[in-house]
């Protein structure tokens, strides 16, 4: 069984518990903020999605609700057992299981699956994106006509920020929204339902299934100073090619 298939199953069980556990009774923790909360669902899918990972052998596996985040080794996969979970809190029907495996700090292939959509978005390097099963492909849009997505940071201190960054950008798109999670706006922006997104404090196991599927089909991907992405960057933008250049421009505006 190819890596890949590996992934789609530990995701597809992980998104029934999800979707069975959506709107019933379940445990609820604060961690670093009131708005970064972790829930007795996120804990049982990611204990659904590391055993069947570990059909897999010789990878490690870093995931988001796990007490040990460090690894040394070359072969890793990113786990986020519930990305939108604030959303899945309030009744916001938008969440999902991200797997994302890298080698050597290089994306190889990610797995974001939706289960209230049943929509199932993967990529593999070299063999292109997919929304379950129908190839995805690059487009073109002028800025003015693009729709951009953001993340409101846990850190507080941060927040001013992004309300400076999005007072910057509004001006020059159609629209910014705020959609809750970074797996699936990055596979929204794959897909071509958004046009670009940005965020200042974000974790690999947040992205790196969604730079695994946007890589597939050409989007540019940096860090705000425009360098290309690394797994230890706390913030990201992913754009369509021809607009990156102007919103990282309305980025790096100096901020006291």
């Amino acid at each position: 069984m190819e890596i890949v298939e590996v992934m789609i199953e530990a995701a597809r069980k992980a998104g029934k518990i999800l979707k069975s556990g959506y709107e019933s009774n379940y445990d609820i923790k604060v961690k670093s903020s009131s708005s970064d909360l972790v829930t007795s669902v996120d804990i049982d899918s990611q204990n659904a999605i590391i055993e069947v990972l570990k059909k897999v052998p010789d990878i490690s596996i870093m995931a988001e609700e796990s007490q040990d985040k460090q690894t040394d080794t070359k072969r890793i996969f990113y786990v986020d057992p519930l990305d939108g979970t604030l959303n899945f809190v309030h009744g916001i029907p938008f969440f999902g299981v991200s797997i994302g495996y890298w080698e050597n700090e290089t994306p190889i292939a990610g797995v974001v699956y939706d289960p209230l959509r049943n929509e199932l978005f993967y990529g593999i390097k070299g063999k292109g994106a997919y929304l379950n099963d129908k190839r995805l492909s690059a487009r073109k849009k002028e800025l003015k006509d693009s729709i951009l997505s953001t993340g409101i940071p846990y850190d507080r201190q941060k927040i001013f920020r992004t309300i400076e960054e999005t007072k910057n950008i509004l001006p020059l798109v159609q629209e910014v929204r705020i959609l809750g999670s970074a797996a699936l706006s990055l596979c929204y922006l794959a897909a071509g339902r958004i046009d670009g997104y940005w965020e200042d404090e974000i974790y690999p196991w947040d992205v790196a299934a969604g730079i695994a599927i946007s890589t597939e089909i050409g989007l540019k991907i940096t860090n705000f100073d425009g360098k290309r992405y690394e797994l230890k960057d706390r913030e990201i933008v992913c754009t369509l090619p021809k607009i990156h250049g102007e919103i990282l421009k309305a980025l790096n505006f100096k901020f006291a």
